[in-house]
């Protein structure tokens, strides 16, 4: 298990995760740049109320492309 400080919305973290430091940075990254995108779009809301709405679009991207990966086995099975 690897221990990874990030940084986001301007409070650092330690997180554990079997995942690279460089992966998890990544991610980190964009997740912070995200949310500051949220609230410089979303004039009076605060990190705090942005961290749901991130948390549903990066859901709602997931299940997209778990979909579309189905579709494509689906697809591959027909073959």
């Amino acid at each position: 298990m690897n221990k990874v400080k990030v940084r986001i919305m301007g409070r650092e973290y330690t997180l554990g995760t079997d995942n690279s430091p460089e992966y998890t940075m990544e991610l980190a990254e964009k997740l912070n740049a995200n949310l500051n995108d949220m609230l410089s779009d979303t004039h009076g809301l605060s990190g705090l109320d942005v961290a749901p709405l991130a948390a549903l679009d990066a859901m709602d991207e997931a299940r997209k492309a778990k979909e579309n990966a189905d579709n494509i086995r689906l697809q591959l099975g027909e073959y």
